[in-house]
């Protein structure tokens, strides 16, 4: 049985912990509403660099903007803002960025340019391994990563809760225990988070069947999405099997390398997988989250809180996970990710939601004080969405739903995000910044002086 943390008023602690996000998104040429053919542009700094802020993923229009690590969820924002601020000012006159996960519909001719135009050299292996396993339109998906490491406190508590001799050891079982209760609970984000509602590459075979009915909650989050292919598996029925799983299907050559492994939630090590047992895990990285289209920054404050409230109450209230109960919660997640956009979780789950927020709600009275307010309104924010999936963003999303495409909604929505970017004054573009330093912190994000 796992020990729970005991709470009392000087639990501020168990808020604390570094904080950050990576967000994939595509450009697209206006005037041919496809993916751009632009290069990435040589101002935003060196791809090959480990520290870029601005990197490209599996094709050159596809975007990755990576924050630093932020001891708060508003310093993460603000990092973002300039980070998309930088990237809107270098995008072509008819250029904008995808407001959506799903990507835009591809003529044959769009695919082969994908698979040919690389310049990513250095992965060019990863890349052709991974277009014959999984094919172009699944890897061109996009979605935001957030990345959580604890706290000191937070792992001092644990390792004297759980009598751990090695900090480092409590620290990988701290990182897993709360892996192993997102992924449980990972139909509930699903729920509150979900919107890719439909393909708009349905006839190109995207998840290898014929189109499902749509619109749904999310396609790239069911398991039509962006999963492992089915020879692979990775338990997170407990930290050694997820540690010797994982190492297996990297040295047996069936992954790749770690990359591969499309899990909801990854533990990373800085020196890879098969450093963990001397090393350990430094943080967790959980993969679900689809862009938001209608925020500004594609994701919010209310998400990024309510995301750390299930962190915390992972943390003091542990659940128990048998490799049974994680196998329903994965068939759990898909049936949510692939009901209608407007359909209410089915009762047992509803029933499971108003246990988790109970829960969560109890944890606000002991946040920091600053937090509090802010911790409320992403939790009544949940609940009103879980009263009413109607206010979900899949919800949302199929208003513009027009004979079964939302090419006409992306392209709309882009062109007004790109403006709203192009009519920031620098304080708005660049909060907490100097406007007498804009120009040295812009060098530093594009890597020029960092």
């Amino acid at each position: 049985m796992r020990s729970k943390v005991k709470l009392a008023s000087s639990s501020n602690e168990l808020f604390a912990g570094l904080f950050g996000i990576e967000i994939e998104e595509n450009r697209v040429d206006l005037s041919r509403n496809s993916l751009s053919r632009f290069p990435h542009q040589k101002e935003l700094g060196d791809r090959q660099g480990k520290k870029t802020h601005f990197q490209t993923d599996f094709a050159e229009s596809m975007e990755e903007l990576v924050t630093d690590k932020h001891a708060t969820m508003k310093g993460v924002l603000e990092q973002m803002r300039s980070l998309q601020s930088i990237l809107h000012g270098t995008l072509k006159p008819n250029e904008i960025i995808w407001p959506m996960s799903m990507p835009p519909k591809l003529s044959e001719d769009d695919v082969d340019f994908v698979r040919n135009t690389f310049k990513r050299f250095w992965m060019a292996d990863y890349r052709k391994w991974l277009t014959k396993r999984y094919g172009i339109f699944r890897q061109i998906m996009c979605g935001i990563h957030f990345n959580y490491s604890p706290s000191d406190q937070i792992i001092a508590i644990f390792q004297s809760n759980h009598h751990i001799k090695s900090k480092k050891r409590a620290q990988t079982e701290l990182l897993f225990q709360i892996a192993q209760q997102l992924v449980g609970e990972r139909w509930l984000i699903t729920y509150l988070f979900g919107a890719t509602p439909l393909s708009e590459n349905s006839d190109d075979q995207l998840f290898g069947v014929e189109q499902q009915v749509v619109p749904v909650r999310s396609l790239r989050s069911s398991k039509y999405g962006y999963e492992n292919a089915k020879e692979i598996h990775v338990s997170y029925g407990s930290l050694s099997e997820y540690v010797n799983d994982l190492q297996h299907e990297v040295n047996s050559h069936k992954l790749f390398s770690e990359s591969e492994f499309y899990g909801p939630v990854r533990l990373k090590a800085k020196d890879g997988i098969n450093s963990v047992r001397a090393k350990g895990f430094d943080y967790l990285e959980l993969r679900t989250l689809d862009l938001d289209p209608f925020d500004f920054l594609e994701i919010n404050l209310k998400t990024l809180d309510l995301i750390h409230l299930l962190i915390v109450d992972a943390i003091i209230n542990p659940q128990e996970w048998s490799d049974e109960q994680l196998d329903e919660a994965k068939a759990q997640n898909n049936q949510v990710a692939l009901q209608h956009p407007t359909d209410h979780l089915p009762s047992n789950l509803e029933q499971q939601a108003s246990v988790i927020m109970k829960r969560i709600n109890r944890l606000v009275q002991y946040a920091p004080d600053g937090l509090k307010v802010e911790l409320e309104e992403a939790l009544a924010a949940a609940t009103k969405k879980l009263m009413d999936p109607n206010l979900t963003p899949a919800a949302q999303l199929i208003k513009f739903k027009k004979q079964n495409s939302l090419m006409d909604f992306g392209v709309q929505r882009g062109k007004q995000l790109k403006q709203q970017y192009a009519n920031q004054s620098v304080t708005e573009a660049f909060p907490g910044i100097n406007p007498d330093m804009v120009n040295q912190y812009i060098e530093k994000q594009e890597g020029i002086n960092g």
